[in-house]
């Protein structure tokens, strides 16, 4: 059962749109369940953000399905190049790239990307 469609402009207000649509597609959650969602779909969306800056004519879809008390997000971007090399984020520099997706891998049961013909899904779930 899909619970929640988005389509996004790759602009800066792009993750407060999507946390602003998960809050409320979410009420019902535990908040803690409902909190960590909130900040995978805004690195998720982030990255996205960074992604879609490069193409034209860019949007970012973001898809959030809730079943059998797991969540799954997805958000695809036209940005092929992507790279699954992680990095181990320094506590110290909070721009460092790679963080987001530290985080994601922290906060969700799993995640992963699939590279499809023309974008780039990045996808997380959590229990």
């Amino acid at each position: 059962m899909e619970t929640l469609k988005l389509t996004l402009l790759p602009r800066a207000d792009a993750p407060s749109q999507a946390r602003r649509a998960i809050r409320v597609a979410c009420a019902e959650l535990a908040d803690e369940l409902r909190a960590r969602l909130e900040l995978v779909v805004s690195e998720l969306v982030s990255n996205a953000v960074e992604h879609a800056a490069l193409a034209e004519h860019a949007l970012i879809e973001l898809r959030l399905t809730i079943a059998d008390s797991r969540c799954r997000v997805e958000v695809d971007d036209p940005g092929v190049d992507f790279s699954l090399r992680r990095r181990q984020p320094s506590p110290a520099v909070e721009t460092e790239p790679g963080r987001g997706l530290f985080l994601v891998a922290r906060l969700s049961s799993r995640w992963g990307v699939d590279r499809l013909r023309q974008t780039t899904r990045l996808w997380a779930e959590l229990a």
